[in-house]
């Protein structure tokens, strides 16, 4: 469902967007952000393109990293909204 009701309290606004924004994080974490990170940080290693740094300093990276993506290099909108019909269906 798509909202229209831009005129809510903060509390309400708490209550729908706590749950919604903990699933997404579950989500991540659960299906690809550490193979996505390992992939990241493994690739970079093997072809030079990492500088000494710590652990937590490459992740940073990896998230922006994943911003370029759409700027970069474009998405498929056709097939994104293919996905989201799917996804919509599964979880419905």
């Amino acid at each position: 469902m798509l909202r229209n009701d831009y005129d809510i309290s903060d509390e309400e606004f708490g209550k729908i967007m706590e749950p919604f924004e903990a699933a997404l994080c579950n989500y991540i974490a659960n299906n690809f952000i550490y193979d996505y990170l390992a992939f990241y940080i493994a690739t970079g290693y093997r072809m030079d393109a990492l500088w000494d740094g710590d652990l937590v300093g490459h992740v940073n990276s990896a998230f922006d990293s994943i911003c370029d993506v759409e700027y970069k290099y474009g998405l498929d909108y056709k097939h994104l909204k293919k996905v989201i019909k799917k996804q919509i269906r599964i979880n419905h």
